[in-house]
């Protein structure tokens, strides 16, 4: 996860609450942040019954994330809004992102990209 705490400037090592969008089963993100000070909430339309001390799961979608503004430090979104549908969705779920966000990170894979969840590749970090 370092090389997205660089591209946050640092906000991902320093922040208190962290909000995933499309947490999945954990594996891209949540459990790579297991024993972190930063509490993670993860939001994602089925709930594949994570469990860690410092996770807490909320089922819904990105268009209306249940938190008042600037609720998360920090919120990261990795390999989930290519899959979006229909495009006004996406436009919407964004705005929401950053209603809830003090900063926020979404990755996108393409063929260049560092971070692909899709395929497993993590970019070493």
């Amino acid at each position: 996860m370092s090389y997205v705490d660089s591209l946050l400037g640092g906000a991902l090592s320093n922040a208190g609450t962290i909000l995933e969008i499309g947490c999945g089963s954990g594996r891209d993100f949540v459990k790579a942040m297991a024993g972190s000070k930063a509490h993670i909430y993860g939001l994602d339309p089925f709930d594949s019954g994570i469990q860690q001390d410092n996770f807490t799961f909320i089922q819904g979608d990105f268009v209306q994330i249940p938190y008042p503004d600037k609720f998360s430090d920090v919120t990261l979104s990795f390999g989930v809004l290519e899959h979006i549908e229909p495009l006004e969705k996406l436009s919407l779920g964004i705005k929401e992102m950053a209603r809830v966000s003090k900063r926020y990170c979404m990755i996108v894979p393409c063929i260049a990209t560092r971070i692909d969840p899709t395929i497993g590749n993590t970019g070493g970090n």
